[in-house]
């Protein structure tokens, strides 16, 4: 971070990356590698691990987009996660995915329901793009990277 810049530096650890990477491989420890990181007061890395993660896959997803490709996504993530009665509040899920292609109008969101909603909608991105080990472990260093500042918002 430069001097001057409001911003937090939160470091990313090689632990915020495993417990992502066992976020989204389903990996039923997950919630434990979670846990563990709250004990050593370390939730910020992972929650900005998870913020950069989402803004990367939302950005290859939806490289040239319209709001109705975006309503029809969510709609469709919306009928996937209610066959586990998981819901997500669709005004949420949209807005996110606007506000990480760089809509700003999209401000007005519950504080409450971002982390979950960020969570659940990576893991439909990834799940949607199939990725193999290593190219799973590519996307989580890229937003490694783009969580440290290294790579630009263009992607």
């Amino acid at each position: 971070m430069s001097d001057g810049d409001p911003r937090i530096d939160i470091s990313i650890s090689d632990d915020h990356i495993a417990t992502l990477r066992a976020f989204l491989v389903l990996d039923s420890g997950w919630e434990e590698l979670v846990s563990q990181l709250a004990q050593r007061g370390s939730l910020g890395g992972f929650a900005e691990l998870g913020r950069a993660a989402f803004v990367v896959a939302v950005r290859r997803r939806f490289f040239s987009w319209s709001v109705a490709e975006i309503v029809r996504f969510v709609s469709a993530v919306r009928v996937r996660l209610l066959q586990d009665d998981i819901e997500i509040d669709p005004s949420t899920a949209e807005s996110l995915i606007r506000s990480a292609l760089g809509d700003v109008s999209q401000v007005d969101l519950d504080p409450d329901k971002i982390g979950s909603a960020q969570l659940l909608l990576l893991g439909e991105l990834i799940f949607e793009r199939d990725l193999n080990d290593a190219e799973l472990d590519d996307f989580l260093n890229l937003a490694r990277r783009f969580a440290a500042g290294r790579i630009g918002d263009d992607l």
